[in-house]
C-alpha cells in the first residue's frame, strides 16, 4: 500500500488558495466532520446525552467512526452497538432544525464548490459518519447536491482510519490517486488519506 505526506496544512479557509492546490487535479474529495461542517459538537453532545452524563470531552471523540465510539462507550451504555447509532444518529437528525447554518458551515463553501464544478472538477465526500446522519446534515446545509459522490460507513467495510472509503472513491470513479487530492482534518481521516496513496492537505480552519 503505497503511503504519501501532507502536502500543505491549511489553518484559514481561504477559497482562491483552496482552488490553486486542486489546479493539476480533477478529483477533489472532502471529509466531512471538522472540514466542511464544524459538526464535530453535534456528535459530542448527542453521545454524552445518550449516555445520561458527561462522560467524555469533545478532544476525546474528535474524528472517531462511530465503532470506535461505541468501543469508549459501551461501559456506559447497556444496549448492543445498533441500538447506540441508531439511537445517536436520531438525536443528531432530530436537533438540526436547531442548527444555524452559519454556525455549522463557512459561507463561502457553496462558491467554493461551484467554482471547482464549474473548473471541470468532480467533488466526493468521505466520512466516517453514518450514512442517514451524513446525508441530513449535507442537505440541511444545502450542499448534498455539489457531491457525486458520497460515502459513508454504510458504503464500507473498514472505515477510517483505514483507508478503504478513499480507495472505494477512487475505484467507483475509475481515477488514478494521482488525479486526486483530499482535504481532512482528524488524524483518523489523515491516517486513512495518506495511506491511500492521495495527496493530502489538512486543515485546521476549524480549530482557528
Amino acid at each position: 500500500m503505497s503511503v504519501t505526506t501532507i502536502i500543505k496544512e491549511l489553518n484559514s479557509f481561504q477559497v482562491d488558495e483552496i482552488i490553486e492546490l486542486t489546479n493539476d487535479k480533477n478529483f477533489v474529495i472532502f471529509d466531512m466532520d471538522g472540514t466542511i461542517l464544524q459538526s464535530e459538537g453535534i456528535h459530542h453532545l448527542a453521545t454524552n446525552k445518550l449516555l445520561s452524563g458527561i462522560h467524555f470531552s469533545e478532544e476525546e471523540l474528535y474524528g472517531l467512526a462511530d465503532i470506535d465510539l461505541f468501543k469508549l462507550a459501551s461501559k456506559y451504555y447497556e444496549g448492543d452497538f445498533e441500538s447506540f447509532v441508531t439511537q445517536k444518529n436520531k438525536m443528531i437528525i432530530d436537533s438540526l432544525d436547531d442548527q444555524n447554518i452559519n454556525e455549522l458551515m463557512f459561507s463561502d463553501y457553496p462558491k467554493l464548490f461551484k467554482s471547482l464544478i464549474d473548473n471541470h472538477k468532480s467533488l466526493a465526500l468521505v466520512t466516517a459518519s453514518e450514512h442517514d446522519v451524513a446525508h441530513a446534515l449535507l442537505k440541511h446545509c444545502n450542499i448534498h447536491h455539489f457531491f457525486d459522490l458520497i460515502i459513508t460507513t454504510k458504503e464500507v467495510t473498514l472505515t477510517k482510519p483505514n483507508p478503504e472509503p478513499y480507495l472505494l472513491a477512487l475505484s467507483k470513479t475509475g481515477r488514478e490517486s494521482s488525479e486526486a487530492i483530499i482535504f481532512e482534518d482528524s488524524e483518523t481521516g489523515l491516517q486513512a488519506a495518506l495511506s491511500s496513496g492521495i495527496d493530502t492537505v489538512k486543515v485546521t480552519w476549524y480549530e482557528n
